[in-house]
């Protein structure tokens, strides 16, 4: 098991307890940060290239679109740039995988926090006895827990533990271990088998944009969606209207271009169908801050399998401030933007790292969503 994992390292190393600490759980070589699948790659590309082929062929039987300076074409290709933009930057970046300990001399002094002061509880065997965790020394605390070999585990800097097998809770409630990632996943984690890693957050895996979506890279994704939409409604009509213009000098133009032109229509209109749909779906999600994953799977996940999907999320506290905690995250989003997209709501509980720190609540519904009148 993980003691005697945990006590071979120490003994082959030479380590101390705080030193052990440091060591990442799993061989560096195994790590599933250091696995790159192809998908991260492929579907960037392939996206790409069926995107601009669309906006190509629109393009080239309404030449006036690159000829011209209008403000029709000037809208045209923002919400092009936007669009690539925003899906570059959802497929890219790091959608919130939770990290491995850093190296030996570069671990920052632990935070072990309580519900109440938004931080997380470390009890330190599974009836519930509860250890007073102060911010104490990691190494300290490392030594003091790996005394007993047979109850040593690998603590995670990300959720500070005392090194005990008991149970880690947040906000209450039980923390799952991840075995691949060797580390407590905090609420609203998941493991991705497709990307072989933990993810804060976690959405869904897409395979359009070739990794998940998650806390870091979901209002990316959101606003890809946004743009995408504007820009699939725009080049339909744009390529209707050279459409219907051909067909009224019908036999001055070549019949392959028409049908060309008529393929690239169709493929707009169902990928315009597609990602409304997608939109919709995703606008909802983000005013009762829910995920994909939690959606779908609400009876299995142990911290809302006990609660009734219609009386809302527990970590809902109003429209507003769903909206703020999706659209401005700590990690991707300047201070002063937050600040500035306040509204007088308040802050979420923010990690130093830039993570959300989700906390239970009692389940709330947007009163916009949920009224005497209608609901969602």
């Amino acid at each position: 098991g993980l003691a005697s994992r945990a006590c071979g390292l120490r003994r082959a190393a030479g380590m101390t307890g705080g030193e052990l600490a440091r060591v990442s759980p799993i061989p560096l070589e195994d790590a599933p940060f250091n696995k790159r699948p192809s998908e991260r790659f492929w579907a960037p590309v392939c996206v790409m290239l069926l995107h601009f082929s669309i906006v190509g062929d629109v393009v080239w039987h309404q030449r006036r679109m690159v000829t011209e300076l209008s403000w029709h074409n000037i809208v045209a290709w923002s919400l092009v740039v936007a669009t690539v933009l925003c899906y570059l930057c959802a497929s890219c970046m790091d959608p919130g995988y939770l990290r491995p300990p850093p190296p030996r001399g570069s671990l920052p002094r632990p935070v072990v926090v309580g519900v109440e002061s938004r931080e997380l509880q470390v009890l330190t065997d599974a009836a519930g006895d509860t250890a007073d965790s102060e911010a104490g020394d990691l190494e300290e605390a490392s030594t003091a827990a790996t005394e007993d070999s047979s109850s040593a585990t690998l603590p995670d800097f990300d959720v500070p533990v005392e090194g005990q097998p008991g149970v880690v809770r947040q906000s209450g409630h039980k923390l799952r271990f991840c075995s691949r990632c060797g580390m407590f996943q905090p609420l609203r984690t998941k493991h991705c088998r497709d990307c072989n890693w933990c993810v804060r957050t976690h959405d869904h895996h897409c395979p359009w944009v070739g990794t998940c979506v998650g806390e870091y890279n979901r209002v990316f994704f959101f606003w890809f969606l946004f743009f995408q939409v504007l820009e699939l409604a725009w080049f339909l009509l744009e390529g209707s209207s050279a459409l219907f213009r051909r067909a009224g000098r019908r036999g001055s133009e070549p019949e392959g271009n028409n049908a060309l032109l008529c393929i690239g229509l169709l493929l707009i209109i169902l990928f315009a169908i597609m990602v409304s749909c997608l939109l919709c779906f995703h606008c909802y999600l983000a005013s009762v801050n829910v995920t994909t994953w939690e959606n779908i799977t609400w009876h299995k996940i142990s911290y809302l399998m006990k609660l009734d999907p219609d009386s809302g999320s527990p970590f809902s506290r109003g429209l507003l401030w769903n909206l703020k905690v999706y659209c401005c995250v700590a990690r991707v989003c300047p201070t002063f933007l937050r600040r500035l997209c306040s509204c007088g709501v308040p802050d979420p509980s923010w990690a130093p790292g830039g993570w959300c720190v989700w906390e239970l609540g009692d389940p709330d519904v947007p009163c916009i969503l949920s009224n005497d009148y209608y609901s969602c």
